[in-house]
């Protein structure tokens, strides 16, 4: 499927809102029979086994884990508050904040190290990050490799290390190290509700979860089409939302929840 023409201005409102309002997310596995897209219905990220110490559950989350051979690494967010990465032991007694930023993401990379993925939004302001870090004698040791001017939304990962990574409106490639060069932008956007990319073994397909559709990217020639598993998908939205996604498109606070 193709994202309506600006001409068609009731079905491209429709379409972005069931985009980007959608309970429904998609989780990719790939196998030998090809890559798979299922609807999401567990985190992304892996639990911690323990309570983390820093900041009371009722204003704190998670929002990234990685298990590392002396313990792990996650994100911290407290909502109004910031947030971090941390690094702690196996059992969580042992904590150290190693960046003020909270994580997003936490990638192992192909010739050793972790890439650390940093971000925070708030009433229209935001910025990211990208960290390396690595294991020394006195403990992980962080350098920032790149600041940007936007809380980065998703992110993948190639065999060579490059990076590729979305923002709002916009996704770039790069190696860690950058400089990263803009591969797609446009109002379409991939936007921040989405937290998984999936590149193909060729390289060929960048895919990402968009409300109800499946997205692709072709990376050769640059054209971008949606996948829809069934019209009963669309169906889910009464009449009355669309309405109230026609009647309040002109407010971007408002949310039109199937």
């Amino acid at each position: 499927m193709q994202r309506p023409a600006p001409s068609q201005t009731r079905e491209r409102r429709l379409w972005d809102a069931r985009k980007s309002y959608t309970p429904l997310h998609w989780e990719f596995n790939a196998s030998a029979q090809g890559l798979c897209a299922r609807p999401l219905t567990h985190p992304l990220e892996t639990p911690l086994p323990f309570a983390p110490p820093d900041g009371t559950a009722a204003v704190t989350s998670t929002t990234a884990t990685l298990k590392v051979a002396d313990g792990w690494l996650y994100g911290r967010l407290m909502h109004y508050f910031g947030g971090g990465l941390y690094w702690a032991d196996a059992q969580g007694g042992q904590t150290r904040r190693l960046v003020d930023e909270p994580a997003l993401g936490l990638l192992h990379q192909p010739q050793g190290g972790v890439l650390a993925l940093t971000g925070f939004a708030h009433l229209g302001s935001g910025e990211g990050g990208l960290w390396k870090l690595h294991k020394a004698d006195a403990g992980w040791q962080v350098e920032r490799l790149i600041r940007w001017p936007e809380r980065p939304c998703a992110w993948t990962q190639a065999r060579d290390g490059t990076l590729f990574v979305s923002f709002p409106t916009r996704l770039v490639v790069g190696p860690p190290q950058g400089p990263f060069r803009m591969l797609w932008e446009g109002d379409e956007g991939m936007g921040c509700r989405l937290r998984q990319l999936h590149l193909d073994e060729g390289r060929q397909t960048l895919w990402w979860s968009a409300g109800p559709y499946v997205g692709a990217l072709d990376l050769q020639n640059l054209a971008l089409r949606h996948h829809l598993r069934s019209v009963a998908l669309l169906q889910a939205y009464s009449p009355a939302w669309e309405r109230a996604v026609l009647r309040e498109a002109h407010n971007p606070a408002h949310e039109h929840h199937p």
